[in-house]
């Protein structure tokens, strides 16, 4: 199996949520729901919060998700998508449910 790559490589479960990998180790695996992990990831300024106005918070995360997921699968950007099941047994998955990036950190 190839390295994964964390916050790149996109896992899809059985029931069609995208995750990025967080952290990986040799056993371990903890990954956050991609579209999380992008409404953690975006300080609304008042321009960002102009251009979308009349949009849902989780609009622009999960737009964000389908952008990445195209250009992952199109080889426009390097990285992979995986599928959950064919990582269980390899990896001990956790799911950070409530994942809540420090915004004030570089991501």
């Amino acid at each position: 199996m190839e390295k994964i790559l964390p916050f790149r490589d996109l896992i899809q479960d059985n029931l069609g949520n995208y995750y990025f990998v967080s952290e990986i180790g040799e056993n371990k695996m903890i990954l956050v729901n991609a579209v999380v992990l992008y409404a953690s990831n975006r300080i609304f300024s008042e321009e960002l919060v102009k251009d979308h106005k009349g949009e849902s918070l989780t609009h622009f995360a999960t737009q964000m998700v389908k952008d990445h997921l195209k250009l992952l699968l199109s080889g426009e950007i390097p990285g992979k998508m995986y599928l959950l099941e064919s990582l269980v047994g390899t990896y001990d998955i956790v799911v950070d449910a409530l994942y809540d990036r420090d915004p004030g950190i570089d991501f």
